[in-house]
C-alpha cells in the first residue's frame, strides 16, 4: 500500500508537449482499482454521522446517498429536513477536514411518494446545503436506473433500449391483476465530493 501512495508524480501533456513532473502529496490515481476502497477508508467517519442521525445511506467511492422516510405531514417533513441538513453539514465538515468539498453541481434531492402526498409538502421540499438551496428533481439516475418521484419506473422504461422485453404481451394477465405497493413520503439526497 505504501508504494501505491508514495513517490508519485504528475505531469500535463498537450499534444506532443509534456510539462515537468511535480510531486504529489495526496490523492490516488483516478480510475485506479484501489481508489474506491481507499476513499471509503478515508471517509469512514461519514457512516457514524449518518447512523447518529438515524438516517440510511449508501456510499460508493465519492458518491453518497442519504435516505430518510417520514409521514407526509408538514411538521414531520420539516423536522426530518432539519436532520438531513444537519447530517449533510456534518459530512461537509468531515470532508473539509480531509480537504474534500461537496460538489453542489452534482448534488440532487428527490422526494418519493404518491402525487397526493407530494402535493401536501409542495413548497417545502428544497434542502439547504450551506448557503445553497437544492431544489428537488423529478428524476435521478443511479447506476443506470432512472428513478422518478412516483417510483413507477415510467421514465426509466421509456428511456430503455430494450423496452419491448418489459411491455406486457397479449398472453400476460390484464393490468388490473398486478398489485402496487404504496410508498410513504421519502427523501433522498445524493452528493459527490471532490478533492480540494
Amino acid at each position: 500500500m505504501t508504494s501505491y501512495l508514495s513517490r508519485r508524480t504528475q505531469s500535463v501533456n498537450v499534444g506532443a508537449d509534456y510539462s515537468d513532473e511535480s510531486s504529489l502529496t495526496c490523492g490516488v490515481p483516478q480510475g485506479s482499482v484501489l481508489g474506491p476502497s481507499e476513499y471509503t477508508m478515508y471517509a469512514e467517519e461519514i457512516d457514524d454521522v449518518v447512523q447518529r442521525d438515524k438516517l440510511r445511506h449508501h456510499m460508493y467511492a465519492d458518491d453518497i446517498q442519504i435516505l430518510a422516510t417520514m409521514r407526509p405531514a408538514l411538521a414531520d417533513v420539516t423536522s426530518k429536513k432539519a436532520v438531513i441538513e444537519r447530517c449533510v453539514a456534518s459530512i461537509n465538515n468531515i470532508c473539509a477536514s480531509r480537504r474534500l468539498v461537496s460538489n453542489l453541481d452534482k448534488t440532487e434531492v428527490i422526494w418519493f411518494g404518491t402525487s397526493t402526498n407530494l402535493r401536501r409538502i409542495e413548497g417545502h421540499m428544497a434542502i439547504k446545503l450551506g448557503a445553497s438551496d437544492i431544489s428537488p428533481s423529478v428524476t435521478v439516475r443511479d447506476l443506470g436506473v432512472v428513478f422518478d418521484t412516483k417510483l413507477d419506473f415510467h421514465v426509466h422504461t421509456h428511456q430503455s433500449d430494450c423496452i419491448d422485453r418489459f411491455l406486457p404481451s397479449a398472453s400476460d394477465p390484464p393490468a388490473s391483476s398486478y398489485t402496487t405497493t404504496s410508498v410513504k413520503t421519502a427523501s433522498c439526497v445524493r452528493t459527490h465530493f471532490i478533492a480540494h
